[in-house]
């Protein structure tokens, strides 16, 4: 078994001589990594690239009417594996992908860990992870730059997986951490809208038109995807009925 790491860097201007315009989102970054990972894949002997994505984050179902499109991410759904593979098969390439854990919820994931390792030191490698979508909130705010916020979706359904496992989550989160009158206006915002847009859509369940809304590739059963996204939603939906996260936000 192989380590490989790499640093990547943009040259200023592009080949042809004129300047790189700014992209202040992170759109691309998940094709940039796919493709990266595909590329040492496909050195001989070739292999499969695997990419380890809970199947409920895969699948990603819009949590309210307001969330599909753009604010549903879908880097790892099985329709853009499909169509990614159909894609770099078409012009000759490696394009041999597959998320090995797209049957299983975070939670689940988590209690395999804390099996393999035990549950002290899964706790304690899992806490050290990172989930969060804002990595800058916490300037200002007197915590490390990397703190996470822990009202994001990321975070949301990392809390959940740690509750789900039975698991000592040890992270800090700016949203526990900072009493709710010291917070910045747009982690409270966050907060509220993210955890009553969860409380709703765990009262109101997964259809299977919330799946089918993204489409499905024919080999995947509708029937065990929605079971893997109700069995994800309900652990995320526990998250937040705890008494801490309701008295900062109502």
């Amino acid at each position: 078994m192989w380590h490989r790491q790499h640093q990547l860097g943009r040259r200023t201007t592009q080949l042809g001589g004129g300047d790189f315009g700014d992209e202040p989102t992170r759109r691309s970054r998940s094709l940039l990594f796919i493709a990266l990972g595909l590329a040492h894949a496909s050195i001989e002997p070739r292999v499969p690239l695997w990419v380890a994505e809970n199947g409920y984050a895969a699948l990603n179902p819009p949590l309210a009417g307001e969330r599909r499109g753009a604010l549903s991410t879908r880097t790892t759904h099985p329709v853009v594996f499909d169509q990614l593979q159909r894609l770099i098969g078409t012009v000759g390439g490696h394009g041999a992908l597959s998320n090995p854990f797209s049957a299983a919820t975070k939670g689940e994931m988590y209690a395999e860990v804390a099996a393999i390792l035990g549950r002290d030191a899964g706790a304690k490698l899992l806490s050290m992870s990172h989930s969060c979508a804002h990595v800058r909130w916490a300037m200002g705010t007197g915590y490390p730059p990397d703190t996470q916020c822990g009202v994001c979706f990321g975070c949301l359904v990392r809390r959940s997986a740690f509750l789900a496992a039975g698991l000592d989550d040890q992270t800090t989160y700016l949203h526990t951490a900072i009493a709710r009158d010291q917070q910045p206006a747009r982690l409270r915002n966050a907060a509220r809208q993210e955890i009553l847009t969860v409380r709703y859509a765990g009262s109101r369940g997964v259809s299977a038109a919330d799946l089918l809304s993204a489409g499905l590739p024919a080999d995947v059963s509708l029937e065990e995807a929605l079971n893997v996204a109700a069995r994800g939603l309900s652990e995320l939906a526990a998250v937040v009925d705890t008494a801490a996260d309701l008295a900062r936000v109502t």
